[in-house]
C-alpha cells in the first residue's frame, strides 16, 4: 500500500496525495507485519530505484533510526516525476525499506557489575511497484439545462430579467426561506437587504447571470445547481486552495500585465491558487484582477480573473415547486 508525502521536505505539489507530472514526493510503504512482533500496520518511507528517464531522485534523505546505536541511517528517496512524462506511461520501481527489532539479555555479568546487553535485528524489504502517469486533473464544462425543458424555459426567462434589471421578476422567484449565508441568516427579506435589490447598482445581476451562463447540472429532476464547478469538482482535492480554468486555452503569464510572456496555455485544468501572491483590482471590492497559480507541471504564473474560478465562488440552487422553479440557495463556500 502506497502513500506520498505532501508537506515539508516530503514533497512539493498540489497536496492531493497523487504524484502528478512536475511534482516531488516521498513514497511510503505500509507493512502488515514488520520484523518486530509488535510492528503491525505501520508506515515506512522507502528508498526508490528506477531507470526511467521520467523519474529522478532529487534527494537521498538520510536520518537517524529510532534507538539506533550503530550509526546506521534510514534512507528515503525524494523523487520528481518529470513535467513532460507522457500520460499513460508506466514506470517500474523497486521500493526498499527496512524494519527492525530490539532485544535485551538481562543481567549479563561483566566482572562484578550486573549489566544487560542490547542488540538489534534489521530486515530489508524489497518490493516491485509500478507508477502510472495520468493526465492532469480537469473539470470539463457541462450544461444540463436542456435536459429539463421547463427549467430551460425558466433559465432563459431569468437571464432576460437579469439583463433588463427586472427587479419584480427576480423577487418573484426568490424562495421564502432562501439560504444565502453560513451565518444563520436566511429568508427572502434578509436576502433582498443583503443584495440591496432596491438599488440600481446591486451586484446580483452580474453574479447570477454569470452563474447561469457557465452552465450547471441536475442533481435530481427537480433540483439544478450552477455553475457546474460546484457539483463536478473532485471530492479528493482541496476546493479552498484550488481553481478551475474556464476556457480551452487560457494563457498562464509570467507576470500580471496582459502583454507579459506566456508560460503555457491551460485547458480546463485544476490549479493551485496562491491568493497571497495575487493582484487585486484597483478597487479591492472588485476582487482580484490576476490570480497567481501553480500549474499541474509545478510552474508558478498568473491567470486573468475571467479565465479562472474557484469551485466555492458564488453558486446557486434552483428547485421546482408546485408554482414553478425558484431560487433556493445563493452562497459562496461549501
Amino acid at each position: 500500500m502506497i502513500a506520498r508525502g505532501c508537506c515539508g521536505t516530503n514533497g512539493r505539489g498540489n497536496g492531493n496525495g497523487i504524484l502528478e507530472p512536475g511534482e516531488e514526493a516521498t513514497i511510503w510503504v505500509k507493512m502488515a507485519q514488520g520484523l518486530d512482533p509488535f510492528d503491525k500496520n505501520n508506515w515506512y518511507r522507502a528508498k526508490v530505484y528506477a531507470d526511467s528517464p521520467w523519474l529522478t531522485e532529487v534527494a537521498d534523505i538520510q536520518e537517524q533510526k529510532q534507538l539506533e546505536w550503530t550509526g546506521a541511517k534510514e534512507r528515503t528517496s525524494l523523487i520528481r516525476l518529470s513535467a513532460q512524462a507522457p500520460p499513460g506511461t508506466t514506470i517500474p520501481v523497486l521500493l526498499d525499506n527496512k524494519s527492525w527489532s530490539y532485544h535485551y539479555t538481562p543481567e549479563v555479568r561483566y566482572g562484578r557489575e550486573p549489566l544487560y546487553q542490547a542488540f538489534q535485528l534489521h530486515a530489508r524489504h524489497l518490493r516491485r511497484y509500478e507508477l502510472k502517469v495520468v493526465s492532469a486533473r480537469k473539470v470539463l464544462p457541462v450544461d444540463e439545462s436542456a435536459r429539463g425543458p421547463s427549467f430551460q424555459a425558466f433559465r432563459e426567462r431569468l437571464l432576460a430579467a437579469l439583463r433588463n434589471r427586472d427587479n419584480a421578476f427576480l423577487v418573484s422567484i426568490i424562495a421564502p426561506d432562501i439560504k444565502f449565508s453560513f451565518g444563520g441568516e436566511e429568508g427572502a427579506k434578509a436576502f433582498r437587504q443583503r443584495w440591496t435589490l432596491a438599488g440600481a447598482q446591486s451586484k446580483i445581476w452580474d453574479v447570477l447571470a454569470t452563474i447561469l451562463e457557465l452552465g450547471g447540472t441536475f442533481t435530481s429532476p427537480d433540483q439544478f445547481w450552477a455553475p457546474y464547478l460546484f457539483t463536478r469538482f473532485p471530492n479528493d482535492l482541496d476546493a479552498y486552495t484550488s481553481g478551475v480554468i474556464l476556457t480551452q486555452s487560457a494563457p498562464v503569464r509570467a507576470r500580471p500585465p496582459a502583454d507579459s510572456p506566456v508560460l503555457k496555455p491551460l485547458s480546463y485544468d485544476i490549479v493551485k491558487m496562491d491568493y497571497s501572491g495575487s493582484v487585486s483590482e484597483k478597487d479591492p471590492a472588485n476582487g482580484y484582477a490576476w490570480l497567481k497559480v501553480q500549474t499541474p507541471g509545478g510552474k508558478a504564473g498568473f491567470v486573468a480573473r475571467k479565465d479562472i474560478r474557484s469551485p466555492l465562488d458564488p453558486h446557486a440552487c434552483f428547485e421546482r415547486k408546485a408554482a414553478g422553479w425558484i431560487l433556493t440557495v445563493l452562497v459562496s463556500g461549501d
